[in-house]
């Protein structure tokens, strides 16, 4: 009896420690006063939606019927559909997808104001509620429009609940690109923010390039840490094969002779 009643409460104790749902909400409205709202979900049940076919059309994925006189932003689903939600698993967290997801839209006017709650980017049920410190929308406007410079003119979305976009100098706003990530800043004993890393796949391969004469080690590992590759000595341009690795989310990371370290990442998909 005994044992039954302890087995009992360890089945009791994994259902309440589950890991809930995180859902994360963009709120767009236009000049006219139109309103969306699209969805990025954190879940245990997601796939990692790199083949297509992985659709979770439970947690929202599936494509939608959209007014194509109205107001309307969306996604792309891993299906080539467009969808109001993505949907990651808890094993990616804190790198939403690997990188940036695309925010596309149409009839729309000037200006856009979009609203969010950043204090869901650290809610207390997340695996580790203090690894964010990078989520930022992205893209052409936003390049000029931003908010912060380092890596990248973006504007970020840790600091505000909302941003109202004007039209300026013919500048877009649409593709947006939003992203959630640990950034790595631990660069050695100094920053190197002059030098550029230049990321690309091509024919089985990853080309990864730093400007300037450079030369270093490199590295690359999975989403959970692992190495993968390396270390690996490189002067300027590293050229790695990469046809045998599975598809998904990687970081890379250079390593200078003058103690710089630079970071970047890459999604491998298709041989």
């Amino acid at each position: 009896m005994r044992h039954l009643i302890l087995l009992l409460a360890l089945a009791l104790d994994c259902t309440t420690s589950a890991q809930p749902t995180w859902r994360f909400h963009l709120a767009f409205e236009d000049g006219t006063g139109a309103r969306d709202t699209i969805w990025f979900v954190w879940d245990t049940t997601a796939t990692q939606g790199w083949d297509l076919g992985d659709v979770d059309y439970q947690l929202g994925e599936g494509a939608c019927t959209m007014d194509l006189d109205a107001f309307n932003v969306w996604l792309m689903n891993w299906d080539g559909d467009s969808t109001k939600t993505n949907a990651f698993p808890y094993s990616l967290f804190p790198w939403m997808g690997g990188g940036e997801v695309e925010i596309r839209a149409f009839n729309y006017q000037y200006p856009v104001t979009i609203r969010w709650d950043r204090s869901l980017l650290h809610a207390s049920f997340l695996p580790n509620p203090d690894t964010i410190n990078y989520a930022a929308l992205g893209g052409n406007y936003f390049w000029w429009m931003g908010n912060m410079d380092f890596p990248e003119p973006a504007f970020s979305i840790l600091e505000e609940d909302s941003v109202v976009a004007v039209e300026d100098y013919g500048d877009i706003l649409f593709p947006t690109h939003l992203t959630i990530t640990h950034l790595v800043q631990t660069i050695g004993i100094h920053e190197d923010r002059s030098a550029q890393l230049y990321i690309r796949q091509w024919n089985g391969q990853l080309e990864v390039r730093l400007s300037g004469q450079t030369s270093g080690q490199l590295e690359v590992v999975d989403v959970m840490g692992r190495l993968i590759h390396g270390p690996h000595s490189f002067s300027n341009v590293a050229m790695v094969p990469i046809q045998s690795w599975p598809d998904g989310p990687y970081f890379v990371r250079l390593r200078s002779n003058s103690n710089y370290i630079h970071n970047g990442k890459f999604i491998k998909s298709g041989p």
